[in-house]
């Protein structure tokens, strides 16, 4: 059975296994190669801290408000969180309807620190031979470029990066 990194419960991080859903039509099976994690939000995740009052939804992956009396449903050996924002790896099987991909291509998306990763067709890109290392640049450079992108700042301003991690100093 493959083996996932997740976050089962406030301050405590464990390796346990899962079993992959049938791929649908439109998806892709990526044996994983390398995952990478944001530090801030395995943080925020890891603690609890910032989503008190809050449930975690599996199904919309997001954090929805807890209804009043009733128990927060934080991260669980049942209900984990997974771990991780992009990764790189091969196509070992792909939906009746992928077009795109073929079984052997590598390829880069967002992905979580687990052993297969099953993505949505169009969500994935190509990475031909690009070293490992450099191809998880990629996520955190385009978030960088975006932001910039969307500040719509111009030669000559002048601006503030508060913050020098990945994504600051790509930015600078």
């Amino acid at each position: 059975m493959p083996r996932r990194l997740a976050i089962t419960g406030p301050h405590r991080v464990e390796v346990i296994e899962y079993q992959d859903p049938p791929l649908k039509a439109h998806q892709v099976l990526v044996k994983t190669e390398i995952a990478s994690g944001k530090h801030g939000t395995m943080k925020a995740l890891l603690d609890n801290v910032n989503f008190r009052g809050q449930n975690f939804d599996q199904n919309m992956r997001l954090f929805i408000p807890q209804p009043e009396g009733e128990p927060s449903r934080g991260p669980s050996r049942e209900t984990p969180i997974g771990v991780g924002t992009s990764g790189l790896g091969a196509v070992v099987e792909v939906g009746e309807a992928v077009t795109r991909w073929k079984v052997g291509d590598r390829v880069f998306g967002l992905m979580d620190a687990r052993e297969t990763n099953l993505c949505a067709e169009d969500r994935l890109w190509e990475i031909g031979d690009l070293d490992p290392l450099l191809a998880l640049c990629i996520e955190p450079a385009y978030v960088a470029f975006h932001s910039v992108r969307e500040s719509q700042i111009r030669f000559g301003d002048t601006v503030a990066v508060v913050g020098l991690g990945a994504i600051g100093l790509l930015a600078v």
